[in-house]
This record gives structure tokens, sequence and C-alpha cells, in this order.
């Protein structure tokens, strides 16, 4: 016979008995029905475990825990007894020694604190291990329930909760030795996103340390969920629903930064380097800054070059060689990285096909580096202010503040609405009085400049149709910063083989222009240094701010 199946010869007779049984034993019949509960209690708790015993003993077996549950029952009353006493009750408690309550109540202390350690151990089970012992244990199923609930078979169950108690009963026997603390450090990411995010941003999801903690331990070796768990001290519990948001991805494209693997375990999806990988990549273009630096600013002084650059057909009423600079300035820094990634296509990664992902996201970790962005962002307008499209465009870097950024509303901008309807002139005398306010603030920003009692368009303004033909002066650079190229690519081919894991390899691309973005932050400051540009007073002004439009 099976123990649960004892459960079955409790029945009105035997409580009767039982009843009896304490009734003789006590003192009264209140005594006899709590030593009954108790008894009651036990037997229910055996007739939930595992093991079996003959059918002939089952009885036996009953009156035997009976028996062992009076034994304590007598035990506690004869300790009572020997601490009985008569007198005055004030007199009589102020003799009494408090030793045996702060015994019992640091054991009791202990039994909380046990148990509280068994839920969290029972927290760190797998998820298929974890749902049969709280069934069990904690919500009193039998084990043919469990099955039931599950789809499973009752062997299984069976095994699970074996296998359950066995690494519990391991756990807790070296609690002491095993017990540490949750620990996160602070991990600070910088993530790049690059491509239309509409179809997936994955970014949204490691915002949280657990979340970046995960991420970084799989960046570069699969791993299971035991494993994570058990490095960074989290309950499984946690970790598994992690996974699972991970693994599941965002957007149409279901774009995640985990892959479940056929065995199980997790691998990153996304590329992710450390603060010294990152550092090493930097430094391959910083050591030929000085060499480009060279080479653009005697590019743009070419009388030739700035003649060209100069005489294009800007819609401005004066623009200014600063102004122009500013807008071809960013082309010819990128162009080195443009080239560098082409090398890298052609030379050095030919064996190998680039990951088409319409949104890609790449980053490094920035633990004790100053973060700093260098961006040039777009944003675009219909059938405004006269204009079938405006297309606008501004710089930032870390001394030059944006305008605004990709998705920007010009439709509820009234200093950019002002800018485009003065690229012919907007004579002051045909502004309301709250557009007084906004010129003067536009004015302020650097979108319009005043001459006499005419406000014009002071950013650089070209026809959408020239919008591209404006950098085709630029092409003769590359031929310029061709060796430069080459032998950054040979140097960056190498780091990327020896950062990216072999199945991250497709993203090379991304990991190329990580490396190339401090490049351009040096090149505006260098720029600004050596007095080819100017940085507005306040940080903000119409340099490295464009629009292209159609009428």
């Amino acid at each position: 016979m099976k123990k649960t199946e004892l459960l079955q010869l409790i029945d009105q007779d035997l409580l009767d008995k039982l009843f009896g049984f304490c009734y003789q034993r006590t003192a009264s019949a209140h005594a006899a029905e709590e030593l009954c509960s108790d008894i009651l209690f036990e037997l229910v708790k055996a007739g939930n475990s595992e093991g079996e015993i003959e059918d002939e003993m089952a009885h036996a077996f009953l009156w035997r825990i009976a028996r062992n549950v009076y034994a304590d029952y007598s035990n506690r009353r004869h300790r009572e007894v020997d601490r009985a006493a008569t007198g005055d009750p004030e007199t009589l408690f102020a003799l009494l020694s408090d030793e045996e309550d702060t015994a019992a109540k640091e054991a009791a202390e202990r039994d909380r604190e046990t148990l509280k350690q068994l839920y969290r151990r029972i927290a760190n089970l797998s998820h298929a291990y974890r749902a049969v012992t709280i069934a069990y244990y904690l919500d009193g199923k039998s084990i043919r329930e469990i099955a039931s609930r599950l789809g499973l078979t009752e062997n299984t169950v069976r095994q699970r909760l074996f296998s359950a108690r066995e690494t519990l009963r391991k756990e807790v026997t070296n609690m002491e030795t095993t017990q540490k603390p949750v620990t996160l450090r602070h991990l600070e990411l910088v993530l790049w996103g690059n491509g239309n995010p509409v179809t997936g941003d994955p970014r949204s999801l490691i915002e949280r340390q657990l979340s970046r903690h995960i991420l970084w331990l799989c960046r570069k070796q699969e791993m299971s969920a035991r494993e994570i768990a058990e490095e960074l001290n989290v309950p499984m519990i946690y970790i598994e629903e992690e996974l699972a948001l991970q693994a599941r991805g965002v957007g149409e494209t279901r774009y995640a930064t985990l892959c479940k693997l056929p065995n199980g375990r997790y691998i990153s999806n996304i590329p992710l380097l450390s603060r010294e990988e990152f550092l090493e990549g930097r430094a391959i273009y910083e050591g030929h800054h000085p060499a480009l630096c060279d080479k653009i600013q005697a590019f743009l002084r070419d009388p030739k070059i700035a003649k060209a650059h100069f005489s294009f057909p800007y819609l401005n009423h004066a623009p200014t060689l600063d102004l122009i600079w500013w807008q071809h300035l960013p082309v010819l820094a990128y162009k080195l990285g443009d080239m560098v990634e082409e090398l890298l296509k052609d030379k050095y990664f030919a064996d190998v096909t680039p990951d088409e992902r319409p949104f890609h996201i790449f980053g490094y970790e920035a633990t004790g580096i100053p973060v700093s962005f260098c961006g040039w962002d777009g944003v675009s307008a219909k059938n405004i202010c006269g204009y079938r499209e405006v297309y606008l465009e501004n710089l930032y870097t870390p001394h030059l503040a944006h305008h605004f950024h990709c998705g920007h509303d010009v439709g509820n901008d009234a200093k950019l609405q002002l800018a485009i309807r003065a690229i012919e002139g907007l004579p002051v005398s045909e502004l309301t009085e709250d557009e007084r306010e906004q010129a003067a603030r536009a004015i302020e920003c650097g979108y319009l400049m005043r001459e006499g009692d005419t406000l014009y368009t002071k950013i650089l303004v070209m026809k959408q149709e020239d919008r591209e033909r404006v950098y085709l002066v630029d092409h003769d650079f590359r031929d310029q910063i061709r060796p430069i190229a080459e032998e950054v690519a040979e140097k960056t081919a190498a780091w990327i083989r020896s950062v990216l894991p072999a199945h991250l390899l497709p993203c090379y691309q991304m990991v190329a222009r990580l490396a190339s973005t401090s490049i351009v932050e040096i090149i505006f400051d260098d720029m600004v240094h050596r007095g080819l540009l100017e940085l507005p007073e306040r940080g903000i002004g119409a340099e490295g701010c464009w629009m292209s439009v159609e009428k």
C-alpha cells in the first residue's frame, strides 16, 4: 500500500477510537480534543508523503504515529508541571529565568530563516521541477492530481519530486556555505541603432539591470537558465521569465536580443563589446586622426574646392562659407568609415553575407568611458508653408546642441515654419504679435536673420533636386585618404574577428561602425581648434543645420 492511501483509512470509527485514546490520557475533554487534533495532523502529513507500507501493517503504522504524538505531548506536560509553583504571581514571575524563552525564540527564528531559505531554493528550481514541488508540498495536491493538471505521467511527477527533494536537501544542508547576496553591479551599456526602428527596436527590452546582466553573460557563449541563475544568484523564476521576454522579441520582425538554441540554451543576438574591446577598436581610428584632419583641412582650403562649395546654388539670401563647411565636414569625416566598410565587405569578409535586418542594434559597455554622441538627424514635412515637401537636417556634437531629432513634428514647430516662410524673405509687418515673439526665438537659435524690416532664413537652403548633388564635389576626397582607409581596414578586420563570436560575424559592419564613432567627434573638435569651424556662442545656431525644399 502507498502511504498516500492511508488517508482512506481515517473514517469515523477510527476518529472515535483516537478520541477515546486521548481522553483516557488527558485531564479534560478540551485537552483530549487538542491532542487528537495533533495526532490527525501528523496522520495527514504521513498520508501525503512518498513511500509504501505493507497492507497488514497500515493500522499499526497509524497507531504508532498516535503513540509518538502522545509521547511528545507527555514530555511537554511534564516540563510545564516542573515549572509550576504556588505563591504570589508577581513575586514568582520576578524569580523566573527567561533562558528557556530566549532559547525558544532563537529556535523559532532559526526555523523561520530556514523556511525562508527553503522557499528561496524552491524558487531556484527550474519551472518543470518548481511546478510539481509547489503543487505537492504547498498546495497539497496528490501525485495523480498533479499529473492530470500538468499532462504528465505519475512516474514523471514522482521522478521530478525526487530530483527536486534531492536538490533542496543538498542546498539546505549547504545553506550556510553557499548563501551569497544578489549582486548586480551597475552595468552601463551604450546601444546604437541603425535603420528603421518601426520594424522592431529591442532596446526597450534591456533598460533594466537584470536584463542587461543576462545579455552580458550570453554575449559570447551559450548559457542555460540554471547557469545564469547561479551566476547572478537570482531565483530561476525571474531568470526564466526574463529569458522568455528577451527571446520573444518586439515589432513585426520579432527582433530579439537573445536566441534560444535547440538545446534550450541562450546566446546573444546582438553584437556587444566589453569596455576594453571597444577602446581597442576605437584606438585604430584615433591613431590616424591627425593625418585625417590634415587631409580635411587641406581639402576644404583648396581654392578650387572652396569655390565649388560657395558657388553651389543655395536659395539663401546670404550663405556663408563657414555654414557650408559645417554641412560638408560630416561627409568628409564619415567617408573614412564608409571606405573601411567597403574594403571589409570586398576584401576581408567576402565569405560572410552581411545581416540584412531592417534595423540593427549594437553597442558596448560604457562603464568609466565618457559617453558623448555625434549625430546627423533628419525630418520631413509635406504640404507645409506653401511647399510640397521640406526635408530638414541637423548635426549635433558634445559642443553643438541639436535643433531636432528624427520624428520631430515640424507642423507644431512655429520657429521652423517661420524659417520655411522666410526663404525668399518675410516682411516683419506681415507677422502677428505671437509670430513676432516666435521670430525673436528663431533668430536666437539661428534659424532666422534680420536685415532692415525683412526676415531671411539663415540656415542653408537648397532645392530638393540638388540635395544629392551638393556632395559631389567631395568625391575626390576619397582618393586622398585611400592609403589611410586601407591601413585602418586591415587592422579593423583583425580586431572584428577577435571580438565577435562566429554566429554574429554577419553583423561585422555594425561593429566596424562602433570603432569609428569617436573619430567624427575628434575631427569636429580639431577643426574648431584649428579655426576652420566656429561654434555658436550658446551651443546652438545656424551651424550644422540645413534644409531642402520642393515647391
